[in-house]
C-alpha cells in the first residue's frame, strides 16, 4: 500500500507515496463506502508527498477512470501537493489546469500547505483545527516536516 488514509467523520484525508495501480480502486472504495456510511458527501483531501514520484501512465488512467466514482461520493475534492521546489510548483500548475479545462471545477482545489488547509475545513466540520491535526499526526498523514521537501 501506497498510502494511508483516515476518514473522521466527513473528512476522508490520503497521504500518497508513489500510486499504485490498486491502490487507486481501494481510495475509491474507502470513499465510497464512507459515504454511505455518513449519508452525505465527504470532503476528501489528497496530500501528494513531496518526495513522491509521478503516477505510471497506467495509475493515471486509473485515476481518470475512477473521478466519476469520487466525485459521485463528495462535496469537494482538494489536492495537497506539498513541496517548495520548482518540480512541486509545476505539479500544483498542471492540476490546476486539468481542473480549470474540466465540467466540475466547483468541486476541485489544488492546494500547497495541509495545515493550512486543515485550519479551514476543521470549523466546517465542527472541529477544533488542533484536535483533528492531532488526528491526523497519529495516523501518519499529517508530518510536522512536510513543508520541507
Amino acid at each position: 500500500m501506497a498510502y494511508r488514509s483516515l476518514r473522521a467523520g466527513r473528512l476522508h484525508v490520503v497521504r500518497w507515496g508513489t500510486p499504485a495501480l490498486a491502490d487507486v480502486d481501494r481510495i475509491a472504495y474507502e470513499v465510497s463506502l464512507g459515504f454511505q456510511e455518513v449519508g452525505r458527501p465527504l470532503l476528501c483531501v489528497a496530500v501528494i508527498s513531496a518526495d513522491a514520484d509521478p503516477p505510471s501512465d497506467e495509475v493515471r488512467a486509473a485515476m481518470s477512470r475512477n473521478m466519476p466514482r469520487l466525485l459521485a461520493a463528495t462535496e469537494h475534492l482538494h489536492f495537497v501537493v506539498e513541496g517548495q521546489g520548482f518540480r512541486h510548483s509545476v505539479m500544483r500548475s498542471v492540476l490546476t489546469g486539468f481542473i480549470l479545462f474540466g465540467k466540475e471545477r466547483g468541486r476541485l482545489s489544488v492546494h500547497d500547505d495541509l495545515q493550512h488547509l486543515l485550519g479551514r475545513l476543521a470549523w466546517s466540520l465542527d472541529r477544533r483545527p488542533e484536535d483533528l491535526a492531532g488526528e491526523l499526526r497519529r495516523a501518519g498523514i499529517l508530518l510536522d516536516f512536510a513543508k520541507a521537501g
